[in-house]
């Protein structure tokens, strides 16, 4: 419910000369004021993913270069009118507010039509390699 909450929370503060730092902002502390209550008596707070942010559409460019993160960065991007803007929030219960390239993956974004970095290719998993040269081949996306 955070996590919608917030989302919605950035679709109504989402618009034509928004910042996106004070929209990112707003996002969090809706989102961070939740917490879950487990069944155990546990109760964890809820944490905005840092690195996983929506972003602006273009035409055939679905991440079109602008980021709209959960959380408040700073900056003076504005949303311009006109603009295309995907409002993705992302929430995790009781941990550290930040994705990484480790364990099953289950997101896959080929940024650009290039291969991956020789950075890039060294923190995948050789599951993750086979599902992007999978997806090159079947797709060429």
């Amino acid at each position: 419910q955070a996590v919608k909450d917030a989302t919605n929370e950035g679709i109504r503060h989402a618009g034509p000369d928004a910042l996106v730092a004070e929209v990112g902002l707003l996002i969090q502390e809706v989102m961070e004021s939740a917490e879950v209550h487990r069944p155990d008596g546990q109760v964890l707070p809820i944490y905005a993913i840092k690195n996983l942010t929506g972003h602006s559409i273009a035409p055939y460019r679905i991440h079109a270069g602008k980021s709209l993160p959960s959380c408040h960065f700073g900056g003076s991007v504005r949303m311009l009118a006109g603009e295309l803007w995907a409002v993705e929030t992302f929430g995790s219960a009781g941990g550290v507010g930040f994705v990484c390239s480790a364990g099953p993956t289950s997101h896959f974004m080929r940024g650009s039509t290039e291969p991956p970095s020789t950075m890039q290719s060294r923190i995948l998993s050789s599951n993750a390699k086979a599902m992007l040269d999978l997806i090159d081949r079947r797709f060429s996306t």
